[in-house]
């Protein structure tokens, strides 16, 4: 692991050799940047996120609208990290952004 994320050492051989070594990406990802979820340690190390998400939706506070863990376009709104809070459906978390309306809160 380097930089936070997690490379292959027989492509991009580490020139620290106090750096810690894994047998895969995900036990790197799991053990090695525990701080990071599955998803986001996944894609910062350049792998395939296709499918990793959950499909339920969490709240970007930033643009204060509800999206889908997942990605790709919208509704995705990237994979979510420990912190974020997910709802089985698009109300669910619409009802925890009670500021925004319901048809502001669907969009992207």
């Amino acid at each position: 692991k380097t930089n936070a994320k997690c490379e292959d050492d027989s492509v991009v051989p580490t020139e620290d050799l106090s750096t810690a070594l894994y047998d895969s990406i995900e036990d790197c990802c799991l053990h090695g940047l525990s701080w990071l979820s599955k998803g986001a340690c996944f894609s910062a190390s350049g792998m395939d996120v296709t499918g990793l998400g959950s499909n339920k939706y969490y709240i970007d506070y930033v643009n204060e609208h509800c999206v889908q863990d997942c990605d790709g376009p919208s509704p995705c709104g990237g994979l979510t990290q420990h912190w974020d809070i997910l709802y089985d459906n698009a109300d669910q978390c619409c009802d925890n952004i009670w500021w925004v309306s319901k048809s502001d809160c669907l969009k992207n």
